[in-house]
């Protein structure tokens, strides 16, 4: 399935990105701020790469950003965070509810392709950290997913490391059945993805992360795709956008592959960049 968002041939549509916006833990001030601003920039999207609230706070926030976009659709995908406070299940069926209330709500990961029009397409998908290339000290890094996510709170270390594997290979799969059919018709994709597909991508401590780090920063699955599908199509540009890591980051991947990682600054959510697709 392709979906239209912009009827404007040969004109770039405008993407008001954000990420990491963590609205439960904001204040009102700074929210009203996003808010306001969200309801006066000019763009033609709006696209949130996760992390939003936690899954209690989800509806009320989901409904005051779709206002502050008015006519324009908001695109979503989901974070970890989104999730706490529930299971996977029951947040996922709970902005599709939503989405179903709200017209001009969509949660990314449940849509086909987006066609952006001048022969660009978005896709996008929650995403999930997936326990790949683990370092020797990973067993003694502990998320706030393990005990926060009904689905990891009873299980023990590689249970967890199953799990997440699991949960990431799943979302790279919808991501790659999605795009494929979709190359044949576009020159340039965006993927949205709330967890980095490259470890140069996700920084720790102002670095790439590290080996002990990366099942939990990166979505390692994804990057290999990616990279593949790339090489395979010189002549297309591709643009992952992300989160997760709250610390900014600006990757050249290959010559036609470009990652890009929203920061984050603790109860400040804003606007990450309107971008030109």
């Amino acid at each position: 399935m392709t979906l239209n968002s912009s009827s404007k041939q040969n004109t770039p549509t405008r993407i008001c990105w954000m990420t990491d916006l963590h609205l439960d833990q904001a204040g009102g001030k700074s929210t009203a701020e996003l808010l306001n601003k969200l309801a006066g920039s000019e763009y033609d999207i709006a696209l949130i790469t996760g992390d939003i609230a936690s899954s209690r706070h989800l509806p009320e926030h989901l409904t005051m950003l779709a206002t502050a976009c008015g006519h324009r659709p908001l695109y979503v995908t989901l974070g970890n965070h989104d999730h706490y406070g529930s299971s996977i299940a029951e947040t996922r069926e709970q902005l599709s509810r939503l989405c179903r209330q709200i017209t001009n709500l969509y949660h990314l990961s449940s849509q086909g392709v987006v066609n952006l029009g001048n022969q660009t397409v978005l896709v996008g998908g929650d995403g999930w950290a997936d326990g790949q290339w683990r370092g020797h000290k990973t067993e003694n890094i502990h998320s706030p997913d393990h005990y926060s996510i009904g689905d990891f709170r009873k299980l023990g270390y590689r249970e967890r490391l199953n799990k997440m594997r699991s949960l990431g290979s799943e979302s790279t799969s919808s991501i790659r059945a999605r795009l494929k059919p979709a190359l044949r018709s576009s020159r340039r994709i965006i993927v949205a993805n709330h967890i980095p597909a490259f470890r140069t991508s996700a920084l720790f401590g102002g670095k790439p992360c590290d080996s002990n780090h990366q099942p939990h920063f990166v979505q390692a699955t994804l990057g290999a795709m990616l990279i593949g599908m790339a090489r395979e199509n010189p002549t297309k540009q591709f643009l992952v956008l992300s989160g997760h890591t709250h610390s900014y980051c600006s990757d050249q991947i290959l010559s036609n592959l470009t990652s890009i990682v929203g920061g984050h600054r603790k109860y400040k959510p804003e606007i990450q960049d309107i971008l030109a697709a």
